[in-house]
């Protein structure tokens, strides 16, 4: 988290008896399921590790950064759409959330500064506009007026008038993109 400050505002949701970080603002414990998935749809990244709100982030198009370690592989969690960073020394995968008798070799090898390097690599991907465009620059719509999207899109990368809801839209409030705490 230290290597991010300087980039981007950073806010920890989670457990209350998860560690704390030196972010913005620490929502630990403090938000509903649909609290918790508005904020990662407002999101630029996520950053955490392999679980629950990884796959929130996902359902929610929020662009991940998921530590694996070596519990388990990449092709058995890891969403194509996301970074998964693995480390499979030769115990891995062990599928061991506790009691590593290898002193979390996995987990270890995988440095901040990756972790850090692949979270700014992928809000600069984010910060790309991912709809289908002809040479002109127009966005592609099929009939309906629907924008098309190319497997990169998220709501955070949409053309404007291609996301959710643009603000001063119904349902747009200052938590970001389209959606509001319900």
């Amino acid at each position: 988290a230290r290597q991010l400050t300087a980039h981007a505002k950073l806010i920890q949701l989670g457990s209350p008896h998860d560690p704390a970080l030196p972010v913005d603002l620490d929502l630990r414990g403090r938000t509903t399921l649909r609290e918790a998935a508005a904020i990662l749809a407002a999101s630029t990244v996520f950053v955490g590790l392999e679980g629950f709100l990884a796959h929130l982030a996902r359902s929610v198009d929020c662009p991940g950064v998921i530590v694996m370690g070596g519990r388990a592989p990449a092709e058995i969690f890891g969403y194509s759409a996301n970074r998964n960073l693995t480390a499979f020394p030769a115990c891995a995968p062990c599928g061991l959330r506790t009691g590593c008798t290898h002193e979390m070799i996995c987990m270890t090898a995988l440095s901040p500064a990756t972790v850090a390097t692949a979270a700014l690599a992928t809000s600069a991907v984010a910060q790309e506009i991912n709809n289908w465009r002809n040479a002109g620059g127009e966005v592609w719509k099929n009939v309906s007026g629907e924008c098309w999207r190319n497997p990169s899109w998220t709501p955070a990368t949409a053309a404007q008038g291609c996301g959710h809801a643009e603000p001063g839209a119904p349902g747009y409030d200052q938590i970001g993109r389209g959606h509001a705490l319900v």
